[in-house]
């Protein structure tokens, strides 16, 4: 390539990067929303009147300040929850819920949650076209012997360019999100 030409190319690429504060890019290249925000509801199955709402937040997003918002989760023991997730971008006007997007791209994506600490167990309960897990929709069922000692719940949300890279149980190379919350059973 011509100097020139790649003067020009690069200066394009740089332009159109500062022009675009609420997309980044993936290391591999490809480009998505920013996840400003992530919502965890817990519903209760035995008493659906019982909802718990966790949420994480970082209205700045990746790489700027640290987090404004970071819930406990508290629960009981015991219990069976009807879990969703829900991602949103805030630094937009208006807010972007990228919910949607990831339900458009299911074959792409899939969430992984790790517990430490406290006695839980996830299961996820949706899939996407090939029968593989995706996350937005679990369960999380906490322990009878369930003590009040802090845990954390780390859920991380990867993408998949080739949807048959996805088998269900590998944790792909594009991180769209890792966020940790810390985690209560009482």
């Amino acid at each position: 390539m011509k100097p020139v030409l790649a003067i020009a190319v690069i200066v394009l690429i740089l332009a159109g990067l500062n022009g675009c504060k609420d997309v980044h890019l993936h290391p591999e290249g490809g480009e998505h929303e920013a996840i400003t925000t992530v919502t965890l509801t817990f519903v209760d199955q035995s008493d659906s009147s019982q909802t718990i709402t966790a949420v994480w937040e970082d209205v700045d997003g990746i790489g700027g300040a640290n987090p404004n918002r970071i819930d406990t989760i508290k629960l009981e023991k015991a219990k069976v929850y009807k879990c969703t997730v829900s991602l949103k971008n805030h630094s937009a006007h208006p807010p972007i819920d990228l919910t949607e997007d990831i339900k458009a791209e299911l074959d792409n994506h899939q969430f992984f949650f790790d517990v430490t600490g406290g006695s839980a167990q996830i299961s996820i309960t949706d899939t996407d076209s090939r029968g593989l897990p995706v996350g937005l929709q679990f369960s999380l069922s906490t322990s009878m012997d369930s003590s009040a000692v802090p845990g954390s719940l780390t859920m991380s949300l990867y993408h998949f360019d080739n949807s048959a890279d996805k088998t269900g149980s590998n944790r792909g190379n594009e991180t769209d999100i890792e966020v940790t919350l810390p985690l209560l059973v009482r």
